[in-house]
């Protein structure tokens, strides 16, 4: 194992509450952007809502992760709510993710650093936390949770303070800038943040799994270690050998739902991992590691920190390795 040759050199920049990182791929076509939150918001209720289910999983961090919802939404109205708007901004995606410590949201878009600056200046300017009741009232009627004013407040507030804190933007992709211009487009960005919290100070509450019905995450999935980019490459192969939607990477768990499990356990085991590792390894050569941080950022599969073109090489070797370490 040894460091990656990169086609091309990331730069960083930070400035006020905003830290800007440029993570490029020659063999992308798109730029994505992510702008990093370090609030924290559950997986699998942001799961249910995007799968409009009303069976939950896991409740933890509920208030948190429906305001975080809500807020994706509202970015996502802001920038593609009509095809003018679709247009205007150059976004052709979107995907929002809670990893560690951090809810992420992901926009695809034109592949020059203006576009991508563009929307990440809209999406910090659409995070208005304080706006977001009537979204968030609507998300607890589809899961079947009663609206809490004082559990959304305290959690809408706990939001706006950590993007005051301090946020991180990566983008990824096929762009390029030096140092100089990090620095120019974080000093942009860092002129969005604004303080939009609720007016009332509000309080925590606890939702319980029984309240919201549903089966919990170790009934539905069975769990294997997948850490960083390297987990991106195990969901890729399980994703493409079986069918469905058979696996959620988050935090560097790999869960495979158990009626999927035993096949994707069996193909770990095949000389398919090799084959699948010598392709991405053979075709993508020193783009192979770029290639997997545009599409961790695509999907908000790895927290911003994991988002870096620098380190391990990911060659046929290391890739075969950590899909068998996954699912054996």
């Amino acid at each position: 194992m040894g460091l990656l040759p990169a086609a091309a050199a990331s730069s960083s920049a930070g400035v006020g509450p905003v830290a800007v990182r440029v993570e490029p791929s020659r063999a992308a076509t798109q730029a994505c952007v992510v702008v990093a939150i370090p609030f924290r918001a559950n997986h699998w209720v942001l799961e249910a809502l995007r799968s409009k289910t009303a069976a939950l999983s896991d409740s933890a961090l509920f208030d948190q992760s429906l305001v975080a919802f809500a807020a994706y939404e509202a970015v996502k109205h802001k920038l593609s709510g009509s095809m003018v708007d679709a247009i205007k901004n150059k976004v052709t995606g979107s995907a929002c993710g809670a990893q560690g410590d951090e809810f992420l949201i992901s926009l695809t878009c034109a592949p020059a650093l203006a576009a991508a600056r563009r929307c990440a200046a809209l999406v910090l300017q659409s995070l208005r936390w304080g706006s977001l009741y009537s979204r968030y009232t609507r998300l607890c009627k589809a899961l079947k949770v009663r609206a809490d004013k004082a559990a959304y407040s305290h959690a809408a507030e706990a939001a706006n303070q950590a993007v005051r804190r301090g946020v991180t933007v990566v983008i990824a992709g096929k762009v390029r800038a030096d140092g100089a211009r990090a620095a120019r487009t974080a000093t942009f960005l860092s002129q969005k943040v604004r303080d939009s919290g609720p007016k009332e100070e509000g309080r925590p509450r606890t939702v319980a799994l029984s309240d919201a019905g549903g089966a919990t995450v170790a009934a539905l999935y069975v769990s294997h270690p997948a850490p960083s980019l390297f987990g991106v490459a195990a969901l890729d192969f399980v994703e493409s050998g079986v069918r469905g939607k058979p696996a959620q990477l988050v935090s560097g768990v790999l869960y495979v739902l158990k009626s999927a499990n035993a096949q994707a356990e069996r193909l770990g085991r095949s000389d398919k991992a090799d084959g699948y590792a010598a392709t991405l390894s053979s075709r993508l050569k020193d783009e192979a590691r770029p290639v997997l941080v545009f599409t961790a950022a695509q999907g908000c599969y790895v927290s911003s920190a994991a988002l870096t073109v620098g380190g391990l090489a990911l060659t046929a070797a290391t890739a075969a390795a950590a899909i068998k370490l996954a699912l054996r």
